[in-house]
């Protein structure tokens, strides 16, 4: 039985989004994959970029923003299509350029 799958997406962004923003597009990404947001997202903006994460009951999804760069990730031990949420990521974060693109099936037990 696999535990979850875990998206990761790199990218170059024509936008860095404010912490203000994360905290208001994140809980609305949730709920598109179908997951349940636990409280409110936390940001932290450093001098490089925010970064945000929020945790879901299914696990968490974060942001990393580094100048004009972003590195995703969404981990959920429910299922969730990757594609889909790969292409959310792209149009809420501005990605102009995907890097990388990783989906990982973690642990099998």
């Amino acid at each position: 039985m696999r535990l979850g799958l875990h998206l990761l997406l790199d990218g170059k962004v024509s936008k860095v989004l404010t912490s203000k923003e994360l905290k208001a597009v994140l809980p609305e990404l949730a709920r598109f994959i179908g997951m349940t947001p636990m409280g409110k997202p936390i940001t932290r903006d450093c001098s490089v970029g925010p970064s945000a994460i929020q945790f879901i009951i299914e696990s968490h999804i974060a942001v990393n923003y580094i100048h004009n760069y972003i590195a995703a990730d969404v981990f959920s031990c429910k299922d969730f299509d990757t594609g889909a949420t790969a292409e959310k990521l792209i149009e809420v974060f501005c990605i102009s350029e995907v890097t990388k693109r990783l989906i990982l099936e973690r642990g099998f037990v």
